[in-house]
């Protein structure tokens, strides 16, 4: 069993993709995280439309801090693109991924964004021994 976290500041775009297609691609033994170093409290509508043409439900997601995170030792920690914002918790390995923020960017942009996450994630699984 692996406990993965993918972590960002608001834990409203890149890190809520990068848990769904954790949860969608990884074993069922692996613990999938993703909290936010300055959560805002809810998950940026474009995610739910970038989902629409996969079949993943989003009931158990909501934005949240590291800190409502369990006290577990994670095997990687990913920080999505926020540099040193984002707080480093117990891990024994930490990737920097240098994703852009899409939040701000058109549904199409978004889209390719959330392509971009899945990829990584995909390849982070493979390397890990936890892609299904």
């Amino acid at each position: 069993m692996k406990n993965i976290l993918f972590l960002c500041v608001e834990n409203s775009c890149r890190s809520q993709i990068a848990e769904a297609f954790g949860h969608i691609y990884s074993n069922e033994n692996d613990n999938i995280y993703s909290a936010g170093s300055k959560a805002i409290g809810v998950i940026n509508p474009g995610v739910y439309t970038s989902f629409d043409d996969i079949e993943y439900d989003f009931k158990s997601h909501y934005s949240k801090g590291i800190e409502e995170l369990p006290e577990v030792k994670f095997n990687t920690i990913i920080l999505m693109g926020c540099g040193e914002k984002c707080p480093i918790r117990n891990a024994d390995k930490v990737i920097q991924w240098k994703i852009p923020d899409p939040k701000e960017l058109s549904q199409e942009e978004f889209n390719v964004i959330r392509d971009q996450i899945k990829e990584n994630v995909i390849q982070l699984l493979d390397e890990m021994g936890s892609l299904v």
